[in-house]
C-alpha cells in the first residue's frame, strides 16, 4: 500500500505542479486564489500533516481521554469545561510548549506544566491569557503522533458561543474526528447537528464515537447502552440529512462509507491512566483504552494513505474544473465585450444628457427667482417709505434718508440671492444629479456583470466609476463654486445696486412719481443679479458635466483595451485550455486508482 500511495502523491505532485505553472500565466483574482490552495495542497502532499481532533460538547472528558493516549498528564484536566483555545499535540524529541498569538507575534515558549494557565478558562487571568491565543502547540514523544500525525483537542461545543466558532473554524484543517460523548447523557441533538456539520466537511474523511465515562456503567447494561448509541447515532444523522439534503446527493455516499461500518468504543479515561501509572494492563483493557490502541492506527493509517490523497485529487479537480470552466465562458465571452462596449456609450451619452438636461430644467424653471417680484415690491416699499421724513426734497434730506434703507435691502436682497442659490444648487439639482448618475452607473455595471472575466479585468476602473459618487461634482460641495477663479465665486455673482435709487428720485421733476425711477433701478439691479447667477452656474454645471464625461471616458477606454488584449490572447487560451483537459484526465485516472484501493 505504501508503494501505492507513494506513487499516487508523485502523480498528484505533478498535476499541481503543471496546473501551478499554467495558472502563473493567467493575471486575475480567481487565479490567484486558485494559487493559494495549491499551494496549501503541494505544502500538504509535502509534509503528508495528519489531523486527527477530539471534539464534542464541553464536560465530555475531551482532554483526559488525550492525556491517557498520551500515556501521561500533559494538557489540563478539569471538571469544568477548562479548554479554550485550540490545543495540539505533534512529535517532537522533548516534550516543549509554546503559544501561537492571534496577533502574529512571535511564538511564546512556556512550561508544558504551566499550560492551564495559560489555555483554559479556570481563573479570569487564564481566560483573558486564552483569548489572546490562536493555538497552543505541545511537543511530544509520542509514538501517536510518530508519522505525521498531529493531535488537537478543541474547546467543548455549547460551553460559548465563542468557543464554539473556534471549533467549527478547524473543520476545515481536520482530517479525522473523534467524537466524545458522555456516557451519562448520551448524545443530543446538538451533538447530532454538529457530527452532520463534521460529514458536510470537504477534509474529514473519517469520524470514530468514544463514549467516556464508560465505568459509570454497570457492566451488564454497557452492551444495551453500545447497541442503542449505535442505532441512535445512525438514525440521527440521517434523519438530519435527509432534511437538509436531496436522496442522491454524494454527501449520503461519504455516510454509508462512514457509519455503515461505525466505529464505536467504550472508554474510561481514569481507569485508563490509573492502569498506565500502575503498569495493571488487565484494568487497562478493562478501560477500553486496549481495544482503542490497537485499532486507531489502523484507521489513521488507512484514512492517510487513502482518503487524504482522495482528499487532494478532488481539490486538484475542482480547481482545473473551474479554471477550464472560465477559460471556455472567456472565450465566447469577449466576443461580446465590443457590444457591451457598443451599449455602455449609449448608457453614459444618455446619463450625460440627463444631466445636462436636469441643469437646464432648473435654470429655465427660473427657481432662483420664483419670488422675485415680491422681493421688488418690498424693496420699492420701504424705498418710498423712506422718504416719507423728508420735507424738502433736496439732496442731502433725501441721501440721509434713503442710504440707510438702501444698504438693508442691498443685504437683504444679497442673502436672499445667495441663500437661494445655494438651495437650489444643493436640494433641487445635486440631489438630481445623484440620483440619475446613480442609476447610469449602476446599470453600466449590471451589463458588465454578466462577463466575470470583465468585471475582473475593470475593478479599478468601476471603483473609480463609484468614487464618483462621493465627487465634489455630485455632492453638491460648494467649495469650487465659491472659492476665486472659478468663474462663479459668490463676489461675481452677488447681488449690488445697478444705479443709485438717490439719483432717481433726485432726476425726477417737482410733478411727477419717483415711484417708475425707483422701481426701474430695483428691477434692473435684481435681474443684472439672477442673470449673473444664472450665466456662473451654467458655467459650473457644465464644468462638473465635463468632469463626469471624462470619468466615462476613461473607462470606455479601459474595455476598449481589455477587448484587444482578449483579441490577442486567444490562441495562447486554447493551448492552455488543451493543457487543463489532458490534467483532467489525468485527475480521473488517479481518482479510479484511488476508489479501487478503498474497495479493495
Amino acid at each position: 500500500m505504501d508503494v501505492t500511495y507513494k506513487q499516487n502523491e508523485m502523480n498528484a505532485y505533478k498535476i499541481a505542479v503543471q496546473l501551478e505553472q499554467a495558472l502563473k500565466k493567467e493575471k486575475s483574482d480567481l487565479a490567484s486564489q486558485w494559487l493559494q490552495r495549491l499551494a496549501l495542497i503541494e505544502q500538504q502532499i509535502q509534509t503528508r500533516k495528519f489531523r486527527m481532533a477530539v471534539v464534542g460538547e464541553f464536560n465530555r472528558g475531551k482532554s483526559s481521554f488525550i492525556n491517557v493516549l498520551l500515556g501521561k498528564k500533559i494538557l489540563p484536566e478539569d471538571v469544568l469545561a477548562a479548554t479554550a483555545t485550540i490545543n495540539r499535540v505533534t512529535y517532537g524529541e522533548k516534550p516543549k510548549a509554546y503559544l501561537i498569538m492571534k496577533d502574529g507575534s512571535k511564538n511564546r515558549e512556556v512550561p508544558v506544566e504551566e499550560l492551564a494557565s495559560y489555555v483554559t478558562k479556570l481563573t479570569e487571568s487564564s481566560a483573558a491569557a486564552a483569548a489572546q491565543i490562536k493555538e497552543a502547540v505541545v511537543e511530544y514523544p509520542t509514538m501517536l503522533c510518530y508519522h505525521d500525525v498531529d493531535l488537537i483537542d478543541t474547546p467543548g461545543m455549547n460551553d460559548a458561543d465563542d468557543m464554539n466558532a473556534v471549533t467549527v473554524n478547524q473543520l476545515e484543517d481536520i482530517d479525522l474526528a473523534v467524537v466524545a460523548i458522555n456516557a451519562q447523557y448520551p448524545y443530543s441533538q446538538t451533538e447530532n447537528r454538529f457530527v452532520v456539520k463534521l460529514l458536510e466537511s470537504k477534509k474529514v474523511c473519517q469520524i470514530i464515537f468514544v463514549i467516556t465515562h464508560f465505568d459509570m456503567v454497570r457492566g451488564r447494561e454497557q452492551k444495551k447502552l453500545m447497541d442503542f448509541l449505535h442505532s441512535r447515532i445512525r438514525s440521527y444523522v440521517f434523519a438530519e440529512l435527509s432534511g437538509h439534503y436531496q436522496t442522491g446527493d454524494r454527501i449520503f455516499q461519504k455516510y454509508y462509507d462512514i457509519f455503515d461500518n461505525l466505529r464505536l468504543y467504550g472508554v474510561s479515561s481514569v481507569d485508563a491512566m490509573d492502569a498506565l501509572e500502575s503498569n495493571d494492563m488487565e484494568l487497562y483493557e478493562k478501560s477500553g483504552f486496549l481495544k482503542l490502541s490497537k485499532e486507531l492506527p489502523e484507521v489513521i493509517l488507512s484514512s492517510k494513505s487513502i482518503n487524504m490523497m482522495d482528499n487532494i485529487v478532488t481539490l486538484l479537480e475542482e480547481i482545473i474544473g473551474e479554471y477550464k470552466k472560465q477559460l471556455v465562458e472567456s472565450g465566447e465571452e469577449w466576443k461580446n465585450w465590443k457590444k457591451t462596449e457598443d451599449s455602455l456609450c449609449k448608457i453614459f451619452d444618455i446619463g450625460l444628457e440627463e444631466l445636462e438636461e436636469l441643469s437646464d430644467n432648473v435654470l429655465n424653471a427660473k427657481e432662483l427667482v420664483q419670488t422675485m417680484e415680491e422681493q421688488k415690491q418690498e424693496a420699492v416699499g420701504r424705498l418710498l417709505n423712506s422718504l416719507g421724513t423728508v420735507k424738502t426734497m433736496t439732496a442731502s434730506a433725501v441721501q440721509e434718508a434713503m442710504l440707510p434703507v438702501m444698504q438693508q435691502e442691498f443685504e437683504r436682497i444679497n442673502t436672499y440671492h445667495q441663500d437661494r442659490k445655494r438651495r437650489v444648487f444643493e436640494t433641487v439639482c445635486i440631489q438630481n444629479w445623484a440620483s440619475s448618475l446613480s442609476r447610469t452607473i449602476a446599470e453600466a455595471k449590471e451589463k458588465i456583470s454578466r462577463y466575470p472575466r470583465l468585471v475582473s479585468r475593470l475593478r479599478t476602473e468601476s471603483e473609480r466609476l463609484d468614487s464618483l459618487l462621493m465627487n465634489p461634482c455630485v455632492t453638491g460641495n460648494l467649495d469650487a463654486l465659491d472659492s476665486p477663479g472659478s468663474g462663479t465665486s459668490m463676489n461675481e455673482t452677488a447681488f449690488y445696486w445697478l444705479d443709485s435709487p438717490v439719483q432717481a428720485v433726485l432726476q425726477t421733476g417737482p410733478n411727477q412719481s419717483v415711484l417708475p425711477g425707483i422701481r426701474s433701478i430695483v428691477s434692473g439691479s435684481m435681474e443684472d443679479c439672477r442673470d449673473r447667477i444664472e450665466r456662473g452656474m451654467r458655467n459650473e454645471f457644465g464644468r462638473r458635466i465635463s468632469q463626469v464625461r471624462k470619468e466615462f471616458d476613461l473607462f470606455l477606454k479601459s474595455l476598449n483595451e481589455c477587448i484587444i488584449k482578449e483579441e490577442k490572447e486567444g490562441p495562447e487560451n486554447t493551448e492552455l485550455l488543451s493543457d487543463l483537459f489532458e490534467l483532467q484526465s489525468e485527475c480521473d485516472k488517479l481518482h479510479r486508482r484511488i476508489k479501487l484501493e478503498k474497495k479493495g
